[in-house]
């Protein structure tokens, strides 16, 4: 079920537009957003494995997005709670214990 939950996530987040409320390059608390965004989709669309470093990048980029979401404006909210649901789908079980962010 997880996979078809990362493919549903994984299209509906490549076919969505960025938040028209973040300007390119916003920082909040440190995370550069739209970096964020591009190395967690990097990271889920690979075809291969992650090395371990790049899983601790991974769930460290995760984690910060989870922290930051509640200063995120809220009509952009779904777009990065989504990007951050994909990260810990991508993670597999060793990230599945953390908080499920989005339902949709």
């Amino acid at each position: 079920m997880a996979l078809f939950e990362r493919i549903r996530l994984t299209h509906g987040h490549f076919s969505a537009l960025w938040p028209s409320s973040i300007e390119p390059g916003t920082e909040i608390a440190g995370l550069d957003l739209q970096l964020a965004d591009a190395e967690i989709a990097g990271w889920v669309s690979r075809r291969t494995s992650l090395s371990d470093a790049e899983r601790e990048e991974l769930e460290d980029r995760c984690r910060r997005m989870e922290v930051v979401l509640p200063s995120i404006p809220a009509d952009a909210q779904p777009y990065f709670e989504r990007l951050a649901r994909l990260g810990r789908l991508a993670l597999g079980p060793r990230g599945a214990h953390r908080r499920k962010m989005w339902r949709g």
